[in-house]
């Protein structure tokens, strides 16, 4: 049996291992918004719509699971349409159909 406070302590010295500067250093580069015209024109996925706004898939999933932001679903995949999207991201009012949630 090993008794973990018994270890010895030569390593003390060295400081947590992940740590290689100060905070700011650290912290993920921001990802810069993509121009649409290298974006496909007629149809966006969530990745073109994440790219586009300069943020994660993750982001426009959340959205979209609110109900904040107007797509289409077909087959289980999620269609944008890229001038509502582009509308949508400078405040211009657009239809947003709200999610349709199981057992709602």
């Amino acid at each position: 049996m090993v008794w973990w406070g018994s270890m010895s302590n030569e390593n003390q010295d060295a400081g947590p291992a992940n740590e290689t500067g100060p905070k700011d250093e650290r912290k993920r580069a921001k990802r810069t918004p993509v121009p649409r015209s290298e974006l496909p024109a007629d149809v966006w996925l969530v990745e073109h719509v994440a790219k586009f706004a300069g943020k994660s898939d993750g982001w426009v999933y959340s959205l979209v699971a609110a109900g904040e932001i107007p797509f289409t679903k077909r087959g289980g995949a999620l269609y944008f349409d890229p001038e509502t999207i582009a509308r949508w991201l400078v405040g211009k009012p657009v239809a947003v159909t709200p999610p349709k949630g199981r057992g709602h």
